[in-house]
């Protein structure tokens, strides 16, 4: 059975070519395009592992769906990788890591190669 990959991510194009990327690298993905969605199939499918943009209808809604899913004892344990273009677009702000605030297991700075998303969430899943 192939490994759950939950892409949330407001950018169609982006969820369309890295979903194409992981389903040939022999993951199943499923897709949302919004936290609350993301949430909702989280709790539906029980991903393996989550793909989750920090900013989209919100500039912070990956950090509340990150404290959402750490917060749910069904779903705390899923790992998150967080994607990120704060840095590309203010410089100055830097996101990292934080139990609290941004409970997430991994995280990387967009544009991300398909092949290097790949990777990444080859890693999670052997943690």
């Amino acid at each position: 059975m192939a490994p759950k990959v939950l892409l949330v991510d407001d950018d169609v194009d982006f969820v369309k070519i890295n979903q194409a990327h992981l389903e040939k690298a022999g993951f199943e993905v499923l897709t949302a395009y919004d936290g609350q969605e993301g949430l909702e199939r989280a709790r539906q499918s029980r991903p393996d592992v989550m793909v989750l943009d920090y900013m989209m209808a919100r500039p912070t809604e990956g950090a509340f769906v990150a404290q959402e899913m750490k917060d749910d004892p069904e779903l705390k344990d899923i790992p998150i990788l967080l994607l990120t273009s704060v840095g590309a677009k203010h410089p100055w702000w830097r996101v990292q890591k934080d139990d609290q605030y941004l409970p997430v297991d991994e995280f990387l700075d967009k544009p991300v190669p398909p092949e290097r998303l790949v990777e990444e969430v080859r890693k999670l899943l052997k943690a």
